[in-house]
C-alpha cells in the first residue's frame, strides 16, 4: 500500500467529504483511496466496487426485513410490483419528477 498526498481545491473536496457521507465512507479519504481503485482497475474487475458500505448495510437490512418475514412477497405481489415500476419507468424512463 502507497500514502499518496495530492492537493485538490476546497470545493472539490467539500464534494468529496459530502459524498463519501453519503455513501457511508468514515472518511473522505477512504473514499477517494476506494474510487481510485474501482476507477483505474481492470476492466474484468467485477462490480465489487459498487458495494459500498452503505448499499452493504442497506442489503443487511433488506436481509433482516426478509428474515423476519416483513418482505415476504406473494407472486402476484410481484408481479403487481414489477407491473407499476415497468410504467412509471416507460411514462419517465429519466426518473426525473
Amino acid at each position: 500500500m502507497h500514502l499518496l498526498s495530492i492537493s485538490i481545491p476546497d470545493e472539490a473536496y467539500a464534494l468529496v467529504e459530502e459524498r463519501a457521507q453519503e455513501e457511508g465512507f468514515s472518511s473522505a479519504e477512504q473514499f477517494l483511496a476506494e474510487f481510485i481503485t474501482a476507477n483505474i482497475g481492470p476492466a474484468e474487475a467485477g462490480i465489487d466496487h459498487l458495494f459500498t458500505p452503505r448499499v452493504i448495510a442497506h442489503l443487511d437490512q433488506v436481509a433482516e426485513q426478509a428474515d423476519g418475514g416483513m418482505a415476504t412477497l406473494t407472486s402476484e405481489e410481484i408481479t403487481e410490483r414489477l407491473r407499476r415500476t415497468k410504467a412509471k419507468w416507460q411514462t419517465n424512463p429519466s426518473g426525473s419528477q
